[in-house]
């Protein structure tokens, strides 16, 4: 297993694995969109066995109010069907705890969708408890002004 930050010849990989948390995409659309995200100041790890990409996930560094210390937001993860139970989404879960360490993050927080039981029971496994809910709504753009 190698874990390491992605690159922009690993859209092709990330593609399929997007589509199994339910986010389908194009190629062209993830190698922009992962040029942006890591530009932003995000870290997108991938986990390798034998050398191909079998999972990844997304890291932010999250500065509140409300919180003395910056907190390291995990808002993807997945490891492909086909390698799960191998240990490999632990493994991210300790890379990307790292990162929050180095980052200087009191917590690791995440969101994950109320269908994903699975999941829960994951990150529970893993010491995260469930404190909050999350609450989305679209932003619609501003009306343009006449004249």
């Amino acid at each position: 297993m190698n874990i390491r930050d992605a690159r922009q010849d690993d859209a092709p990989a990330l593609v399929p694995l997007l589509a199994e948390l339910g986010y389908p995409a194009v190629e062209e659309a993830v190698t922009t969109l992962l040029r942006s995200v890591t530009g932003d100041g995000a870290r997108v790890i991938v986990v390798e066995v034998d050398g191909t990409v079998r999972g990844f996930a997304v890291v932010h560094r999250m500065l509140t109010l409300h919180r003395a210390a910056p907190v390291a937001y995990l808002s993807a993860l997945v490891v492909g069907g086909g390698s799960r139970g191998l240990g490999l989404g632990r493994a991210l879960v300790a890379a990307v705890s790292a990162i929050g360490a180095e980052w200087g993050c009191g917590t690791l927080e995440l969101t994950s969708n109320d269908r994903r039981v699975e999941a829960h029971q994951f990150y529970a496994s893993l010491g995260f408890a469930s404190e909050s809910r999350k609450f989305r709504r679209a932003i619609n753009p501003p009306e343009p002004s006449g004249g």
